[in-house]
């Protein structure tokens, strides 16, 4: 079957604001306020030709390419929408993909999520949940991540984030504190605020903390075999 696209030239000079992909008809949403340099060989030339599902697939892996997913909503978990992309860019898919195209968007959200957490400067973070929504980002001072829990659990991909960030952001074991109505994790000048707490995050947290006394045993070892061999 044949799929029409309208609005090929924003998906051309890669500037648009959003995509909707639905079964027969793929929509590029952009801004027509300049004029732009025909390339001579655009990207829309390549869809040309082949399945709906490969023109679909294309399009996906084109918009992943070039754009950094700091939001999934809904993948996977059934609804009318796949929500994709960043406060800028959005990809908005009705129709059903492949396997592999599922993975490649859950892949490039989990990438550039850790991306971000390695380069985030910040030593005040925000832990959320909501309902198959997944996102992230800078609110005020804070960093705050946006887990996605399914059927009142945490996603699996969620838990793994769960005990990357953890590790990635507190230097020492933890407990939570509560003042001022909220609850805390703080290690040094570090807190991380828990607008929820579930067995997850529990457990995470013990996970973490040992690991951490994993580690200080692992050095005090090392350290008591230095003295040894310097003859203390």
């Amino acid at each position: 079957g044949h799929m029409e696209i309208i609005g090929r030239k924003y998906l051309d000079r890669n500037d648009y604001d959003s995509v909707i992909i639905t079964p027969k008809l793929i929509r590029v949403f952009g801004d027509d306020n300049y004029d732009t340099i025909k390339s001579s060989n655009p990207f829309s030339t390549s869809l040309n030709g082949i399945s709906r599902v490969e023109v679909i697939d294309s399009v996906i892996d084109y918009f992943l390419r070039y754009t950094r997913v700091s939001l999934l909503s809904d993948a996977n978990m059934g609804s009318r929408y796949i929500l994709i992309g960043n406060e800028e860019k959005l990809l908005k898919l009705g129709t059903s993909i492949s396997r592999d195209t599922k993975d490649s968007i859950f892949k490039k959200y989990i990438s550039d999520r850790d991306n971000f957490l390695s380069r985030a400067k910040s030593d005040s973070y925000i832990l959320d949940y909501a309902n198959r929504k997944s996102n992230y980002g800078v609110t005020g001072d804070a960093i705050k991540f946006i887990l996605a829990k399914k059927d009142n659990e945490l996603v699996k991909f969620e838990k793994e984030f769960l005990s990357r960030f953890l590790d990635s952001v507190l230097s020492t074991t933890v407990t939570i504190k509560h003042e001022d109505g909220y609850s805390y994790l703080v290690s040094g000048n570090v807190s991380v605020r828990l607008d929820f707490i579930d067995e997850s995050v529990i457990s995470a947290i013990n996970k973490h903390n040992a690991n951490i006394e994993k580690r200080n045993l692992e050095m005090e070892k090392q350290k008591s075999l230095q003295l040894k061999m310097e003859g203390f």
